[in-house]
Parts: C-alpha cells; sequence; structure tokens
C-alpha cells in the first residue's frame, strides 16, 4: 500500500537528486553562497590533505607493528585490540564531534584535529622505549585513543561538507573521500616499510621513525591551515540527533558496518599470516600486498561512486550486497581452512592468496561507496546542513563500529581458530550476510518512497 500524498507521481530513484537540489536553497541561507565552486573545491582540497594524513596515521604501522609488538609480549588478541581501539574511540567521540561542528566551527575542529592526531603519533612512536609487556601495552591504547579522537573529528567534517561542497554528487563525492582514505592506505605501509628498513629496522630506530616523522608533518600542516583556510559555516543546531532518520536507514547502516568490518579485518594478522610458509614474505612484500588491496579499491572507489550516482541511488542495495558476497567469496580464497577444502576445491597458496585480496578489495568498494548517500536519502532533518551533518555522523559511527569490530573479532577468532579458520568462517558469514540484507531489501517500502523528500518521514510518524 503506498503512504504518502496520493497525488504524487515522483519516481523513486530521482527522490535522492530531488532532496539535494532543493537543499542549495539552504545552503545559501546557511553562508555557502559566499565561496565560488573554485573555492569549494580548494577547501575540499585541504580537507582530503587533512584526512590523507590522519588515515596514514592509522595505516602506516599494519606491515611492520604486529611482528614489533610481539616481541614487547603483546598477545594476538590484545593486538587485535589495539588495532580496534582506534575505531572504537573514533565512534564514541562521533556525536560530540558533531556537536562541536555547530558549536566550535568546522574550521577551528580542523586545526584541533591536526594538532592532537600529530601529537598522538608521535607519542605513539615513543612507546617502543617503554618495557615490554603492559607498560607497552597501555601506552599503546593511550595513544591510539588520542589519535581516534582526532581522525573522528577528521571524518565528521569531511562527510558533513559533501552535500554543501557538491550538491548533488554526493556518491561520487564520497567516493572521492574514499580514494583519498584509499591513496593513504596504498601508501601508508610502502611508506611505513621503507621507512622501518632505512631506519635500522627491529634492530635500529624503525618502529620509532615512521610516527615521529608523520606526527611532525601533521603538525606542521595544523598551523599552515591556521594561517590559510577560511572560516567555514556551520549548522544551524548545535544538538545532534541521530533519530531523525527513516527506519529503514538501519539497512547501508548494517552493510557499512559489515562492509568496515571485512576491511579492517585482516590488519592484525594478514603480516603474521603471510611472514610463515607457504609465504615467507618480508617486510616489504606485507607492505605490499596491503598496497595492492588498497590500489584496487580506490581506482574502483570512483567507478562506483559514479554508477552509484548515475542510478540517483536506485541501485545502491544492489551493489553493497554483491559487495559483501565478494568480499565473503575473497577471504575463503585467501585462507581455506582444511573444512573449506572439504567443500570447495582450494587450497593456501599465492593464487588463492592474491585472487582472495583483490576479491576483498572490490566487494569492499562496492559495499561501502553507496552507503553515505543511501543513508542521507533517509535523513528527516530540516536544514539542509544539520541534514548532512547527522547523516555523516551516523556514517562515520556505523563505519567506525566495523572497523572496530573487524581486526578486534579477527585477533580474537584468529587466535582459537588459526588465522586459516577465523579467514574462511568471516567469509561464510559474509556470504549469509549479503543473503539476509538482501531478503530485507525486498521487503523494503522502495514505491512507497516516492511522494516524500528527503528531509519527511517515509513511513510516517509510527
Amino acid at each position: 500500500m503506498k503512504v504518502g500524498p496520493s497525488n504524487s507521481n515522483t519516481s523513486p530513484v530521482k527522490m535522492r537528486s530531488r532532496s539535494l537540489s532543493g537543499d542549495s536553497r539552504e545552503e545559501r541561507a546557511n553562508g555557502w553562497d559566499a565561496f565560488s565552486q573554485t573555492q569549494r573545491k580548494w577547501i575540499f582540497v585541504g580537507v582530503c590533505v587533512e584526512l590523507f594524513l590522519g588515515q596514514l596515521g592509522f595505516a602506516i604501522f599494519a606491515p611492520f607493528f604486529p611482528q614489533e609488538a610481539a616481541s614487547k609480549g603483546v598477545s594476538s588478541m590484545t593486538l587485535g585490540w589495539i588495532f580496534g581501539v582506534f575505531q572504537v574511540v573514533a565512534v564514541a567521540f562521533t556525536p560530540i564531534t558533531s556537536c562541536m561542528f555547530s558549536t566550535v566551527g568546522p574550521t577551528k575542529l580542523l586545526n584541533i584535529s591536526s594538532g592532537i592526531s600529530g601529537i598522538a603519533n608521535i607519542l605513539f612512536g615513543l612507546t617502543w622505549y617503554a618495557d615490554p609487556g603492559s607498560p607497552f601495552t597501555i601506552l599503546c591504547f593511550a595513544t591510539r585513543v588520542a589519535g581516534g579522537i582526532g581522525v573522528s573529528m577528521q571524518m565528521q567534517i569531511g562527510y558533513g561538507m559533501l552535500p554543501s561542497l557538491f550538491e548533488d554528487d554526493v556518491s561520487t563525492s564520497a567516493s572521492v573521500v574514499e580514494t583519498v582514505i584509499g591513496v593513504a592506505c596504498i601508501v601508508a605501509p610502502i611508506l611505513g616499510s621503507s621507512l622501518y628498513t632505512i631506519a635500522g629496522g627491529s634492530q635500529g630506530q624503525g618502529y620509532v621513525m615512521p610516527f615521529v616523522l608523520l606526527g611532525c608533518v601533521q603538525c606542521m600542516f595544523g598551523l599552515a591551515m591556521m594561517l590559510w583556510f577560511p572560516t567555514l559555516p556551520s549548522g544551524s543546531s548545535s544538538k545532534l540527533n541521530l533519530g531523525s532518520f527513516s527506519r529503514w536507514a538501519l539497512l547501508p547502516f548494517i552493510i557499512c558496518i559489515l562492509t568496515a568490518a571485512s576491511i579492517e579485518y585482516s590488519a592484525p594478522t594478514l603480516q603474521l599470516f603471510l611472514s610463515v610458509a607457504p609465504f615467507n614474505y618480508s617486510v616489504s612484500m606485507v607492505g605490499a600486498a596491503f598496497a595492492v588491496m588498497s590500489i584496487l579499491y580506490t581506482l574502483l572507489a570512483v567507478i562506483v561512486g559514479k554508477l552509484d550516482d548515475r542510478f540517483e541511488g536506485g541501485q545502491a542495495v544492489p551493489l553493497m550486497v554483491f559487495g559483501l558476497v565478494l568480499t565473503g567469496i575473497g577471504y575463503i580464497a585467501m585462507a581455506p581452512a582444511s573444512w573449506m577444502q572439504l567443500l570447495v576445491p582450494l587450497e593456501v597458496g599465492e593464487p588463492g592468496l592474491w585472487i582472495g585480496l583483490c576479491c576483498v578489495s572490490a566487494g569492499s568498494a562496492l559495499g561501502l561507496i553507496p552507503t553515505y548517500g543511501n543513508i542521507l536519502k533517509y535523513a528527516k532533518q530540516a536544514d539542509a546542513s544539520d541534514r548532512a551533518n547527522a547523516t555523516s555522523a551516523l556514517f562515520n559511527v556505523s563505519y567506525g563500529l566495523g572497523a572496530f569490530l573487524g581486526p578486534t573479532l579477527g585477533g580474537m577468532l584468529s587466535n582459537y581458530f588459526g588465522i586459516a579458520g577465523s579467514y574462511s568462517g568471516f567469509g561464510a558469514f559474509c556470504v549469509g550476510a549479503a543473503f539476509l540484507v538482501f531478503v530485507l531489501h525486498l521487503c523494503s517500502p522502495k514505491l512507497a518512497m516516492s511522494g516524500y523528500s528527503a528531509s519527511e518521514p517515509f513511513l510516517g510518524r509510527a
């Protein structure tokens, strides 16, 4: 049964573009009319550089930290928590950051985030001088918490300004942000492993150099932003209302959690898996594996974003579901456990590894890129800036939850079932979850939404 005004003949796939186009009048009221299209592009460049540096801090230690942490007495389970705490802090801090977006303003938040992230990275590098065991572990947790706070600010600003900066091309602009993050994830393992080797590896200052150098660059960029960056308009409300979404926003919310978890699941264990037989990869080769994953993700992110915008969000869920299936197949191919080999003719080796890495990367792009625009479609806030701010917060919360659960469960399950058993089980879970999500999608009232804009409740005021 159709819900809403009976005289509407608007196609549901056009709803997102209509609602976003209408936001341009609200942008003028919110102060964005003071910035030309060229100025907006330069603003976006500045924000992207900030995001790039922040994501370097998140991914730069992946090729060497598991091995170095093990030498400091850190278990695989604790290692997963060290990887994951970064994201759980980002989730917990997102509502605060969202409110600060309106009260403090995005420009000051960017400056603050540069200082916090830079100092946190410098201190993380200095944890190497702590005693093994609890002192080292506690200091790693503390500095990762601080880094998570800084990145949560950057992500909230980066995604919160997309509708104002790019209007209708939300998925394309989101894919640009994800491309920047992807490039950071390409550069980070290569840069980290290179600096680690140049500084003497485990016998020298290999652990310290990458973090201290990156932290100094972030602090200097923050000072440059203080001098150059203009004062940007903020939302009209200082209160964040994540409840002002249609209940069907839960669908992209859940998909985002699952996809983010799949992206980060292998982070604490892939280096350990590749450093032993049959691979016996060096730190540089592990960095190359991470880089290949990021390169493929980055290339596909823009394509998926443009494809989603071309269909005006109408095929977002099928794209995301296909991404989950591809990701699950990738994890199974990377490390088929003995019980999985009874079901499919696979074995642990380089062909399966590289096919699996490519499938996980492609599936991640398909699963993640459409989620932001799909969540925005269900936002019900009256003001365009508040709608974008709330969507950014919900997206960052969902991604952060997944990015926390991924490495945490990856480390814990690998500790109990072995890395191959953990990867195969997670791959099967992704395929099963994709099936359930698609069934829910078929039950969603897509055709009933056609009479509503994004600022109105799709399913009534239940």
